[in-house]
């Protein structure tokens, strides 16, 4: 038992003061005596000394770490007066200052390390607090913070790793010989064990001469003792080291020099110090996996990120059940963008070590920045489980709900954040956004103004809270009285334009342009963007947009191209907007090659990840929409339209593929390849200032081009793009509220749906456009961004067979298709109603695809649970001729390319797998009854994606989609028609409008002899659904009011109207 205990207070004594690391459980019991002895004899000849750098980060450590635990005020005190005769508070602040400094300096994030700060200086400790919470404060600051009217996330850094720390403590496993030495320890338990073991105490007592066995006396006489041992003993090893570099009598105590001076510059920040002593350490023992592992956190810090990684891989190639190593190995494959690597490697660590919350946080973090926002909820969901205290994972789960449109799950989400740390600004801030986007916006106010309360300089909140403002009416009196900020300044309760832009001058108080020079620039930008939108719905907007203007050029005066070029480019954005609108054209062309020229440096950035490229591509669409605006302006309308296609395919090809420097677009003469006599192109662009319209017409020098000057005065007011804007929000707002409506008939939208699609053909002049159409018979409309989202066919005359496409480009592809004639010989894969967990069946799916698949020789059905996706793709790969589909789908905003047919069970047909897939050999294909070609109620700023866009982007002919959720009756009636048309040798372009006619006109008399000529044909086909058709001809003609009426039943638009036909004209 002795002997036992013997071996634990040696042992813990080498861990504690860094005299043995972890590699030297082997050294001999002689060593170990000839340790002990000198520490002896150290104590007898030597008085302590006053505290050094390394002491002072030590001591200041345990400090934060007993406040972690609990430690009140006085037992602080107690701590630093127990210090005396070895320090001052003025020392301690003098070196605490010098301390945080170097922090500030790191580029990691220490924000454990700051929060642990702001507690201690929450206790009330003297000055020592003080400073430690604007130390803490500072590095708060220091995080990244995402853009104003964006959720805000927290870095998924490790919370103090090892390396991290200025000592790590390991315990004692109850009797063993052996002890884990890689388990921590805290000071408090520590105390538990000195408790708990009375040998164990007295032992430590008689090392230490404490005259009892007490173990607060104990740690303390323990932490005197170590910060003079282990500066002799590092003062002796340097100079031994200097003396016999060459000698190296000893290669494992070399390697053990050179191991505890890496983790002394790690712990001062000293991280290519770090770097330089462990690769001493592989060279005499390339074994050593702490070694390469704490390597590797030196260079993670110095932002070496690759080099790091190499680091970690051999760590875990010598160690690999090291949990700690895999978790670190994850971080800077995150930074790297290796997202699915990184998520991989923190797999490994929860392999070994399932219930360490922070990687479940990183893990959850990763799948976060892939867009997996359910995945990201699971995964801190069991961060949560462990930890159900961790103010930022509720926080982070906020985020994700909110992207996922669960809005008030977002909400509750953030309230717990808030509950657990209420001065958790940033929990306020984005409790206030998800407000905002649900309409509540006094709500909203609130928030921001609690965020406000605790952190007056955030500019984002100030930002986020002038938006909230400028879309309320009113303020609410009783949240308005809780407001700090509006107590101290009333003008902060005025609402609309006056009120943001109170909110943005109230801001300019606290927000100092040589202290936060970036805050101080974007103010002014958002100052800049609210007086040209209030420009743009104003009698006379040109006053704004000069003010609009004075604002962006303060803005630049700040955001300058070398130290914000991303900010900087996005003022130029703006001005350029504004300079397009004021018709200063030669400004505005000056601006765009000064732009142009600056986004083409920051995608060709080395440094940079294909996914940064891509989302820094998409953060300026606009900019190369106003480009087009420009060249319009200028009349130059063959490069305009060139312009506008490349930005379109550009878009197309991001959204579903990698990044990609260049892009394949067609020029002017490629285009008119799509064209003859008898076929012109519609071809709309949208930008955030202009709609335009491009004429295309076989042989013509130049597009014709129905444009809306930006230039604009009190004549034309609103503009089209505003009231364009207008009416997309109103479809928007109706169509959801639709959905919810159980009474469906007789809603809003529905009784509307003429009236409004009337008014969006008055909008874009639908009417100009039919007359530059003299003898045209064939239509292809290729429309832009949300325009993708309307039933544009239904505008035009009958008199024209309408398809619609991507993008020039894509129809250019399909010019090259093979035979397009579909007869009974084709091959025809069905899949029906897929059995999809959570979703209703389809009752009338059955009736569709019986009475087409009877229209083909031997074709392949998929039913129900047969319908897996695995079964789908390999079908889709055997070279079918028409892929039809009936059942449901999704789509989905943020991540295009996740958008999916649902099949069986949880099997999602996504658009990223159908775009891996050749189809070049179908000639059809037919995405019945689900939503297909629906958005979410969000305006597109790029270009619209949809699975229609992958279908015939990978070579599909035609496709046929719909726009919005039809009645199952009138959806297989129509499709019934189409085929029966087709199989007549009808194009499909063709055979769509003349099924869509008939739905138009059919009688309920006509109906009921097409169910028994149905009934008749599938009598041995499908038996089951030859009676059911048969009975339902019995009940129209049993019912007189129906059967003799002259009304046709599906004549209303929304039954045949959002049907639309995508591919070769």
């Amino acid at each position: 038992m002795f002997r036992r205990i013997w071996q634990k207070i040696v042992r813990f004594f080498r861990r504690l003061f860094g005299w043995e690391t972890s590699t030297q459980r082997y050294r001999t019991a002689s060593g170990k005596r000839s340790y002990l002895s000198s520490t002896a004899e150290q104590r007898q000849v030597e008085a302590p000394k006053s505290l050094e750098n390394a002491d002072y980060e030590f001591l200041f450590m345990q400090l934060l770490e007993g406040v972690s635990h609990g430690w009140q005020q006085q037992r602080v005190l107690k701590f630093v007066a127990d210090l005396e005769g070895r320090t001052t508070e003025e020392q301690w602040v003098t070196w605490l200052r010098g301390f945080g400094e170097r922090l500030l300096a790191s580029p990691a994030s220490h924000q454990e390390l700051a929060i642990r700060m702001l507690q201690l200086a929450d206790i009330g400790c003297g000055e020592l607090g003080e400073v430690a919470g604007e130390i803490g404060s500072n590095l708060l600051e220091g995080l990244d913070i995402q853009q104003p009217l964006q959720q805000m996330q927290i870095n998924p850094d490790s919370p103090l790793t090892v390396a991290e720390n200025s000592v790590s403590f390991f315990p004692v496993n109850g009797e063993d010989e052996t002890w884990d030495e890689n388990q921590p320890i805290t000071i408090d338990r520590l105390w538990q064990l000195l408790q708990q073991d009375a040998d164990l105490a007295a032992q430590m007592a008689e090392i230490f001469d404490v005259p009892s066995a007490d173990p607060q006396a104990i740690i303390e006489a323990m932490i005197n003792h170590g910060s003079v041992e282990s500066q002799s003993t590092t003062d002796n090893n340097v100079e031994d080291a200097n003396a016999n570099a060459n000698a190296n009598p000893d290669a494992d105590e070399d390697a053990e020099f050179w191991f505890n001076q890496g983790l002394h510059e790690l712990r001062s920040s000293d991280f290519a110090g770090a770097i330089a002593s462990f690769d001493r350490v592989v060279e005499i023992k390339p074994d050593n996996y702490e070694a390469w592992y704490n390597r590797g956190e030196a260079q993670r810090y110095l932002g070496q990120y690759q080099e790091a990684l190499a680091s970690f891989d051999r760590a875990v190639a010598i160690k690999p059940d090291r949990h700690e190593v895999w978790y670190n190995r994850g971080l800077p494959l995150f930074e790297l963008g290796r997202y699915e690597d990184a998520i991989a490697s923190f797999d490994r660590a929860i392999e070994i070590k399932p219930d360490q919350y922070e990687v479940w946080y990183s893990r959850g973090f990763s799948l976060f920045t892939l867009g997996r926002y359910e995945d990201a909820i699971a995964s801190y969901d069991r961060a949560i489980v462990i930890k159900p205290d961790l103010h930022e994972v509720w926080y982070n789960r906020g985020i994700a709900l909110s992207n996922l449109g669960r809005l008030e799950e977002a909400i509750a989400s953030y309230d717990r954040a808030i509950e657990i740390k209420s001065d958790y600004y940033e929990s306020w801030n984005n409790r206030g956004i998800v407000l905002k986007d649900l309409g509540r916006y006094e709500e909203a106010i609130a928030s921001f103004d609690r965020t406000l309360a605790i952190k007056p300089d955030l500019y984002q909140t100030w930002i986020n809270r002038g938006n909230a403002v400028a879309t309320s009416v009113t303020h609410d009196p009783l949240l308005a009285s809780m407001s700090a900020i509006a107590k101290q300044n009333p003008s902060l309760n005025q609402r609309g334009y006056d009120g943001q832009i109170a909110s943005y001058q109230e801001a300019l108080k606290y927000v100092s342009q040589n202290t936060q020079p970036e805050g101080w620039g974007k103010l002014h930008l958002f100052m800049g963007i609210a007086q040209y939108d209030r420009g743009r719905i104003d009698v006379k907007p040109r006053e704004y947009w000069r003010k609009a203007v004075a604002e962006y050029q303060e803005a630049l005066k700040t955001l300058t191209e070398s130290a914000f070029p991303e900010l900087h480019l996005e003022v130029l954005q703006n001005l350029f907007k504004a300079l397009l609108g004021l018709g200063e054209t030669a400004e505005a062309a000056e601006l765009q090659r000064r732009g142009s020229d600056l986004w083409r440096r920051l995608l060709k950035d080395p440094k940079r990840s294909e996914t940064n490229k891509k989302q820094l591509a998409f953060q300026f669409v606009p900019f190369q929409q106003l480009s087009v605006d420009l060249a319009v302006q200028s009349r130059q309308f063959v490069p305009a339209l060139e312009l506008a296609e490349k930005h379109k395919n550009a878009c197309l090809t991001w959204l579903l593929d990698d990044w990609k420097d260049e892009i394949i677009s067609p020029n002017w003469l490629d285009i008119q390849k799509l064209l003859n006599p008898r076929t012109a192109i519609i071809y709309w662009h949208l930008s955030p200032s202009a709609l335009t319209t491009f004429i295309l017409k076989h042989d013509a020098p130049e597009p014709i081009v129905l444009k809306e000057n930006p230039v604009r005065e009190e004549s034309n007011f609103p503009s089209r793009v505003v009231e364009l804007e207008n009416w997309i929000k109103d479809w928007h707002k109706q169509y959801q509220e639709y959905h919810r409506n159980a009474e469906k008939k007789n809603y809003i939208w529905r009784q509307e749906l003429e009236a409004k699609l009337e008014h969006i053909g008055n909008i874009i002049d639908i009417s100009d456009v039919i007359e530059e159409l003299n003898d045209i018979t064939q239509l292809i409309l290729i429309p832009h961004r949300d325009l993708h989202r309307f039933p544009l066919h239904y505008l035009f005359p009958d008199n024209f067979t309408i398809t619609y496409l991507p993008s020039a480009q894509i129809g250019l592809n399909l010019q090259n298709s093979d035979n397009l004639e579909i007869n009974r010989a084709s091959r025809l894969l069905s899949v029906e109603s897929p059995n999809t967990d959570g979703l209703s069946s389809l009752l009338h799916a059955e009736i569709e695809a019986s009475a087409i698949t009877q229209m083909f020789d031997n074709p392949t059905r998929f039913t129900d649970v047969n319908a897996t996706k695995q079964q789908i793709i390999a079908a889709l790969s055997s070279q079918q001729d028409i892929f039809h589909f009936t059942g449901h789908a999704s789509y989905n905003f943020s991540q295009p390319k996740h958008s999916a047919l649902f099949l069986s069970g949880q099997d999602k047909f996504t658009l990223e797998e159908i775009c891996q897939l050749p189809l070049s050999s179908y000639r059809l294909a037919y995405l019945s009854v689900c939503e297909t070609a629906i958005a979410q109620n969000q305006t597109i700023m790029a270009e619209y994606v949809g699975l229609v866009s992958g279908f015939v982007r990978q070579g599909v002919s035609h496709t046929v989609s719909t726009l919005w959720t039809t009645p199952e009756d009138s959806s297989a009636l129509l499709a019934i028609e189409f085929y029966r048309h087709l199989k007549s040798d009808i194009p499909p372009a063709e055979a769509l409008k003349q099924a869509q006619q008939w739905l138009r006109t059919v009688t309920y008399s006509e109906l009921a002899q097409m169910y028994k000529n149905l009934s008749a044909e599938l009598y041995e086909y499908a038996p089951g659904v030859s009676e059911y058709l048969r009975f339902q001809a019995m009940f129209l003609e049993g019912n007189p009011d129906k059967i003799n009426s002259p009304q046709p039943p599906y004549a209303h638009p929304y039954y045949w109207a959002a049907f639309t036909i995508a591919g070769r004209c």
